[in-house]
């Protein structure tokens, strides 16, 4: 019951985290294009970017009709899924300060 807890606190950690980050993104893509900033290639980057954050709240969202083991194993991945996107994210961004 404790690790049930816990994984669900991380999970709604996580996906207010994400939040947060995909609401960033859009807001860079928004700024982006409507001031012309972004380069076709950084664009494109930025929308698979924002499209793998939506894909990794997803997986993280209770799935319908789960219920007890099935619930957890696919919170688990979901949990293990959102946590590799937050490592793929920071990486990108560590990159981008780099070049830019």
């Amino acid at each position: 019951a404790a690790q049930a807890a816990r994984q669900s606190a991380e999970e709604a950690a996580l996906r207010g985290s994400l939040r947060g980050e995909l609401a960033a993104l859009e807001l860079r893509m928004e700024d982006g294009v409507e001031h012309s900033m972004l380069s076709p290639a950084q664009e494109e980057a930025l929308r698979g970017q924002i499209r793998s954050t939506r894909e990794a709240l997803r997986s993280l969202e209770d799935p319908e009709g789960a219920s007890g083991q099935a619930k957890r194993t696919r919170g688990a991945r979901g949990l293990q899924a959102a946590l590799a996107h937050k490592k793929v994210l920071a990486n990108h961004a560590a990159a981008e300060r780099k070049l830019g």
